[in-house]
């Protein structure tokens, strides 16, 4: 089944593709890493480390059909995939299917990634329960054994119980990657070996708002080197790390969001003639 999955996301589809490196060149210009919710001196060590990202990111190409956009993306004014990019893969926030349109497009249009993250934080119970209404649809035999680890983080989340919910997300948006990536996870993810997000290029646009999250959830953290603790969403950083600058209610909201996108996406792959009973 998640095999199924798998080859449908990485087949080469040829789509009708813009060139986005005049605009992101632009957009780059625009981008103040200062204003992370983070000290002057961890914004200039997440600038460095994000400098080859952003090199990668000029040369990223996306169908231009609106159509394909997810439901809640598609009737936002004058939406680009510019703004989509900057947001779901420069910042890791997940557009697809959640949040609701009003708060997708407060994500896409605030100014810049502090502001952006002010959102999360203000508009967080309403994101929640967008999830929640997202994970109870689906069911089909791929998504419905993760419905109840999802509904489960949601839970504590809405209790407070935030550690504990990004806890438990951080290990399902591992586990929803290796099911869809399978071997082929170390080309969308960065490591050692795997430095450029060049394999991004040929998705199609549902894909991309879908997956481009991925790389930035997965960006290099080793505490044994003394990197410093990612202030944003990082699957390391939640796996091997207990300090408060990675375990917050924003980024328990942010994981949420990248697992029931990813989640979504494989629903929305599946025929719906067999289902699971609730």
């Amino acid at each position: 089944m998640w095999e199924q999955i798998g080859r449908s996301f990485l087949a080469n589809i040829e789509f009708p593709r813009i060139d986005l490196g005049a605009g992101v060149a632009s957009l780059l210009g625009r981008i103040d890493f200062g204003a992370f919710d983070i000290s002057r001196g961890l914004a200039k060590i997440f600038e460095a480390q994000q400098a080859h990202l952003l090199e990668a990111l000029a040369s990223i190409r996306l169908p231009a059909n609106r159509d394909l956009y997810p439901p809640n993306l598609k009737d936002i004014d004058g939406l680009t995939l510019e703004e989509i990019r900057e947001v779901a893969m420069g910042d890791g926030i997940a557009l697809y299917r959640v949040p609701r349109k009003s708060t997708a497009e407060a994500l896409i249009r605030a100014p810049g990634a502090s502001a952006r993250r002010q959102v999360l934080g203000r508009r967080w119970a309403s994101i929640s329960a967008d999830c929640r209404a997202c994970a109870e649809g689906w069911v089909s035999e791929a998504t419905v054994p993760l419905r109840a680890a999802t509904l489960a983080a949601l839970d504590a989340c809405d209790s407070g119980h935030t550690q504990a919910a990004q806890a438990l997300t951080g290990s399902l948006v591992d586990t929803i990657v290796r099911r869809l990536l399978g071997q082929d996870r170390p080309k969308y993810v960065e490591s050692k070996d795997t430095t450029t997000s060049i394999a991004y290029d040929d998705l199609t646009v549902g894909e991309f708002i879908a997956f481009a999250p991925i790389w930035s959830a997965h960006l290099k953290f080793y505490p044994s080197e003394g990197a410093a603790v990612p202030s944003v969403f990082n699957r390391h950083a939640t796996a091997h790390t207990v300090s408060a600058k990675q375990f917050n209610r924003r980024n328990t909201i942010q994981a949420l969001m990248l697992a029931c996108g990813l989640i979504s996406w494989a629903e929305d792959q599946m025929p719906h003639s067999g289902t699971v009973e609730h």
